[in-house]
């Protein structure tokens, strides 16, 4: 049988109605609430890790610069200091070749005098010639032995002072200024003008001439070239004589070593002799 309705039971069912209503009202206050708050809180956490490592990156990017600035300014003391040897190293290379201009100036002025002087001791080594062609004159003399022994005294010191000065300036000089020296002697003044394209012709194959001289005391039939040393001027004599020959058209001139001690010592020397009266120069 149905339970009729009340006024009290209709009364109940509402306040039973309201009180749900009110329960999902609150609930959904209170999610309404909460749900923002926890999505703060979580992005207040992420916020809060995302700037913690910003910061951090920011402290390391800081870190970079202040280790990139500190390693720009040692590279740059670096470069002071480098600079600063560079300037002292360029002062002293300057400084250097500035002392070495001036002694190889020195040095070319001393051996150009040397040189000089060399030149002039071969002009006197002529002299030795001289001397020997004067004896041979004062041999034809009436009382002549002291006249002789004198000139023959001179002729050897004079010599042995020659030979001397020689080999010291040889030994100063460099090996391409120590040229063998060439004496040439012709008969007569007719073989001037041979004599001097001649003296040409070998100063330009690298020897070195010390002058050509007439010796009338002695007249050959065949032109020499007279070296001193054996076997050390052997080649070069052979070499002079095939310039000889090519230069004058001569081809009997002969090779004859001497063993006078006069010119055997000091410079290296020959003598060429010309035998005979000019000829047509080639």
């Amino acid at each position: 049988m149905a339970v009729p309705n009340t006024p009290n039971a209709d009364l109940e069912q509402a306040l039973f109605k309201a009180n749900l209503k009110e329960k999902k009202l609150r609930r959904r206050a209170t999610m309404a609430v909460i749900v923002p708050l926890l999505a703060g809180l979580v992005w207040l956490a992420y916020s809060y890790r995302e700037l913690s490592i910003l910061q951090r990156q920011a402290d390391e990017v800081e870190g970079q610069k202040a280790a990139v600035q500190q390693r720009e300014q040692d590279a740059n003391q670096r470069v002071a200091d480098a600079d600063a040897k560079l300037a002292a190293t360029e002062a002293s290379v300057q400084t250097f070749q500035q002392q070495e201009k001036a002694a190889t100036d020195k040095a070319n002025d001393m051996r150009q005098r040397l040189v000089k002087v060399r030149d002039e001791i071969g002009g006197l080594g002529a002299l030795l010639t001289d001397l020997g062609s004067a004896k041979a004159k004062a041999s034809k003399l009436m009382n002549s032995e002291p006249v002789e022994t004198q000139i023959t005294e001179v002729r050897a010191a004079l010599s042995k002072s020659l030979a001397r000065a020689e080999q010291e300036i040889d030994k100063a000089l460099p090996p391409e200024e120590q040229k063998a020296r060439i004496y040439i002697f012709m008969s007569d003044d007719a073989q001037s003008a041979m004599a001097k394209e001649l003296a040409a012709v070998l100063e330009g194959a690298g020897f070195d001439m010390a002058g050509v001289s007439k010796n009338s005391t002695r007249r050959l039939e065949e032109s020499e070239i007279r070296y001193f040393r054996e076997p050390e001027d052997k080649a070069d004599a052979t070499r002079l004589q095939d310039l000889f020959i090519k230069q004058t058209g001569q081809s009997d001139c002969k090779i004859i070593r001497t063993s006078d001690p006069d010119n055997a010592s000091g410079s290296r020397k020959f003598q060429i002799w010309i035998g005979k009266p000019a000829t047509a120069v080639r």
